[in-house]
C-alpha cells in the first residue's frame, strides 16, 4: 500500500467511515491532503529554528527581470552561486526596495523579479521553506522511465513521465510544479530486477529536481539502483507495466499520522461531531509535538551532548 492510500485508510479509521456507502470518497479526502499538508507546514516551521527546507537550481536569463518559481516555494531563505565542485562562490542578499540601486531582488509569489537584470546568465540555487501548495498524487497504471543504453547495458535512469490522468489525486499543471518534492517508486507484484530474479516489492525515493508541464516530464538524482525489471537484451528494456509511482511532500512519510488526524479532525467538524473533534484535535498536538521535536534534531551538524557532566553538577 503506498503512502496516500495508507493516509487515506487511517482517514477512514479515525472518523469511523463504513467501508460501504462511504460518506467520503478517495477524491474528496486526498482533496482534504493539499489543504491539511499546507497547514502542517505552517504549524511545524512558524515555530523552527530549523525549518523544513527544499532547494531548487534556478536558470538565470541576462537582462530579464521576471523568472519563474515554482509554485512551492513558501519562505525564501538564501539565493547562492556554486562552482563545479559543489563549494559556495556568492549570495546574493535582498535590499531595502527604496535603495537607489534597486533591491536586487524581490519575490512576487510564483515570480523571481531581479532588479536591476544580470548582465549574464547564470545558474542559481534558491533554499526556501515549502508552503504545501502542490496536491500529490499516484498512479498504478505503470510509468514511462528513461534511460541511457549501451549494448546490454541500461544506466542513468534519472526522468520519468508521470501519468496524465492518476490513480489518485490530481495532476499539477504548472511548470515546475513538484521541484522539491519526492519521487516515490514502487513495484506492484514484484519483479524488479533482471528477468524476474527478485519477487520482493523494492521502494525508491528521489527528489524531484525539474518537471516539464507540456510532456509531464520530472527529473530527479541520482539514478535508480536497482533498476525495475530491466532485461539484458540489445536494445535493454525496462519493464514499467509492473511499477507505480506516488508524488509526495518533502518528509511526508513523518508528517503522515499528523496529516491523517488534521484531515480526522476537519471532516469532524464538517459533520458536527464534536467529542470526536475534540479527541482528534488532543491527538493531533500531541503528535505535533513529536515531530517538532523530531524536525528540530534533524539538520544537526554535531550530536547532541549534555550540558553537564553529572547530574545537579555544573561542569567545570
Amino acid at each position: 500500500m503506498g503512502a496516500i492510500a495508507d493516509n487515506i485508510a487511517k482517514v477512514r479509521l479515525y472518523v469511523d467511515e463504513p467501508a460501504v456507502n462511504t460518506k467520503f470518497t478517495n477524491a474528496i479526502l486526498t482533496g482534504f491532503i493539499r489543504s491539511a499538508w499546507a497547514e502542517i507546514m505552517r504549524d511545524i516551521n512558524s515555530v523552527a529554528d530549523n525549518k523544513i527546507r527544499a532547494r531548487y537550481d534556478i536558470t538565470i536569463v541576462a537582462d530579464q527581470h521576471e523568472h519563474a518559481l515554482p509554485p512551492s516555494i513558501g519562505e525564501f531563505l538564501s539565493f547562492e552561486k556554486y562552482n563545479d565542485d559543489g563549494l559556495l562562490v556568492s549570495e546574493v542578499i535582498p535590499r531595502h526596495p527604496l535603495n537607489p540601486v534597486g533591491p536586487g531582488l524581490i519575490i512576487e509569489g510564483p515570480m523571481l523579479y531581479l532588479d536591476p537584470t544580470w548582465n549574464e546568465g547564470e545558474t542559481m540555487r534558491i533554499t526556501y521553506v515549502p508552503n504545501g501548495d502542490v496536491p500529490p498524487h499516484d498512479s498504478t497504471a505503470g510509468i514511462l522511465l528513461v534511460g541511457t543504453s549501451s549494448g546490454t547495458t541500461l544506466t542513468g535512469v534519472t526522468t520519468m513521465t508521470v501519468a496524465a490522468a492518476p490513480t489518485t489525486g490530481d495532476l499539477d499543471g504548472r511548470l515546475n510544479a513538484y521541484a522539491g518534492y519526492v519521487l516515490r517508486i514502487l513495484t506492484q507484484d514484484g519483479d524488479w530486477t533482471e528477468n524476474g530474479a527478485n519477487t520482493e516489492a523494492i521502494v525508491q525515493e528521489r527528489v524531484i529536481t525539474a518537471y516539464d508541464n507540456t510532456t509531464r516530464k520530472v527529473t530527479f538524482a541520482p539514478t535508480l539502483d536497482p533498476l525495475p525489471g530491466w532485461s539484458a537484451d540489445t536494445p535493454p528494456t525496462l519493464d514499467d507495466a509492473n511499477t507505480s509511482y506516488e508524488i509526495l511532500p518533502l518528509h511526508f512519510n513523518l508528517c503522515e499520522e499528523i496529516l491523517a488526524l488534521l484531515i480526522s479532525r476537519k471532516i469532524a467538524a464538517a459533520i458536527a461531531d464534536r467529542s470526536r473533534m475534540q479527541t482528534l484535535n488532543l491527538e493531533y498536538q500531541n503528535a505535533l509535538r513529536a515531530v517538532r521535536l523530531t524536525v528540530a534534531q534533524m539538520e544537526q551538524r554535531a550530536g547532541s551532548r549534555f550540558i553537564r557532566s553529572v547530574r545537579g553538577r555544573r561542569s567545570r
